[in-house]
């Protein structure tokens, strides 16, 4: 039987802060994607990164706009860690993304 692992990674990217160097929990996430938390410089972002030179910019949150098992997979995630994201939003393939910007189909970005 054949199997294939893959995984749902969020992906920043913040001035000053080098890969690898910026820490994020669930409960953080699920709030940027509630629209709750807006800047890089938030004091629960700052918490998780005491050392970092966090800049005031506004976070871009993106999602797939499409329906899709990537979304299911990152929507029950923040769903589990978040009760606010989970009767906000809830988990499925598709969902109605608070804020941030849509993008169809699956995207692999240069570094």
């Amino acid at each position: 039987m054949a199997m294939v692992i893959g995984g749902v990674v969020p992906v920043v990217n913040v001035p000053g802060v080098k890969p690898g160097e910026l820490q994020i929990d669930g409960p953080t996430l699920a709030s940027v994607y509630l629209g709750e938390i807006t800047k890089w410089n938030d004091a629960r972002i700052k918490a998780l990164n005491p050392k970092a030179a966090l800049p005031d910019l506004a976070i871009a949150p993106v999602y797939r706009s499409d329906g899709s098992g990537t979304n299911f997979l990152f929507t029950n995630y923040l769903a589990k860690v978040s009760p606010t994201f989970q009767s906000k939003v809830g988990a499925n393939t598709s969902v109605e993304w608070p804020t941030g910007i849509g993008a169809r189909g699956t995207r692999v970005w240069p570094t």
